[in-house]
């Protein structure tokens, strides 16, 4: 007589606090591995875990009643960067000795917003009417452009993440085709002005500290195609990253061991992939990819299991924008794509990123106590 076979039965709220977990040990290994200092980093991680823990009982729809509240605040930390921002840049809001970047925070908040406004007039009307996809076109693309002007990447990602937010709530293909073909007109508009400006540019202009992003783009995107870069340092950064994940093969450095770190600014949050795999191997980088596609797919599991429109679509809404940062960090240390400055969520060494991530896990995590029974088999 046959056994039964075993069936492995696996919550996603567990999957998703496994793999934030893990991710959590990567970051705790590697930024000491790194920079030999884990007090403050340790204390990032700690108070990440207690926010997501704290809001997985705070319930979603709760949250929901305040997301015009989340866009005023949006709206005032762009403003509040864009004149007073300061650092690299001028990226950051300089508070309390410490300088914070804002536009993570911002994009999620934005993100939260078109949620709820969606999830509301679906259910009122059961369709998004004109005005209400031009409402949120202005929405979406006035932050973009907004956050476009400091930090291109972020912009690209909240972009990408509200359209296809969109896309999910049935919103008229061809109003989404017409936002698109607008933001990707501006978007080549605005690189080749400052492709021009880049063409000028002289190494003592430091382009890669500039409010002018559009130069820093097109220098970017310069040195990826042709490897020739008008900025002091940044091709060496690019180098020194490819350098790192080349070198670590099967056979790492070990932790602590690293020697291109010791010459790479910002090692622990832009370049922090590729300083992994010198010192822990490409097959530790590959888990942490894997690791971030896990998280994508439970979330879109997550969301087809939710019976409200506004956990459908913040589940696989926030699920994609931290995965696609991921990834776009992960291209970037790989020279997949042009360098972004994007840092790896739940891994880079902590901030008011880290934070904002545990806040969206634990709202996650609340979402899939709502849906009641939601295990998976294997």
């Amino acid at each position: 007589m046959k056994g039964k076979p075993i069936r492995f039965h696996l919550k996603n709220s567990s999957i998703l606090v496994i793999v934030t977990t893990i991710l959590f040990l990567f970051s705790f290994l590697s930024v000491f591995s790194l920079t030999g200092d884990i007090l403050e980093h340790a204390v990032f991680i700690v108070v990440g875990a207690v926010i997501i823990w704290a809001f997985s009982f705070v319930s979603y729809v709760t949250l929901n009643k305040f997301s015009n509240i989340a866009l005023f605040i949006a709206l005032l930390l762009l403003i509040a960067t864009l004149v007073f921002g300061s650092g690299a840049a001028g990226r950051s809001l300089f508070i309390m000795n410490r300088y914070i970047q804002t536009f993570y925070p911002i994009a999620f908040l934005v993100i939260f917003f078109m949620v709820s406004f969606l999830a509301s007039n679906i259910k009122d009307h059961q369709a998004i009417t004109r005005s209400e996809a031009i409402f949120l076109f202005v929405v979406l693309g006035g932050f973009c452009i907004g956050i476009a002007l400091r930090n291109m990447s972020t912009a690209v990602l909240l972009m990408i993440t509200g359209w296809l937010i969109m896309f999910i709530a049935d919103v008229k293909p061809k109003y989404l085709f017409i936002f698109i073909f607008i933001c990707l007109l501006g978007g080549v508009m605005y690189i080749s002005v400052g492709s021009i400006k880049e063409k000028k540019a002289t190494e003592q202009l430091a382009i890669e500290n500039s409010k002018d992003r559009g130069s820093t783009v097109a220098n970017r995107v310069k040195y990826w195609m042709t490897g020739e870069s008008d900025t002091k340092g940044y091709g060496k950064q690019m180098t020194l990253a490819k350098a790192a994940v080349a070198r670590s093969g099967l056979s790492p450095t070990g932790p602590g061991k690293g020697i291109l770190k010791q010459s790479m600014a910002e090692g622990e949050n832009d370049f922090i992939f590729a300083l992994i795999c010198e010192e822990f191997g490409f097959v530790v980088g590959s888990i942490i990819l894997f690791l971030y596609f896990i998280f994508f797919i439970t979330t879109v599991q997550l969301s087809n299991k939710s019976s409200g429109i506004f956990a459908k679509l913040y589940a696989v809404g926030i699920g994609f924008l931290i995965t696609a940062q991921g990834l776009v960090h992960i291209g970037a240390n790989l020279g997949v794509i042009p360098a972004t400055g994007q840092t790896l969520p739940f891994i880079s060494k902590g901030g008011v990123t880290l934070l904002v991530s545990c806040f969206a896990v634990g709202i996650l995590l609340n979402i899939a106590k709502q849906n009641g029974n939601d295990a998976i088999e294997d």
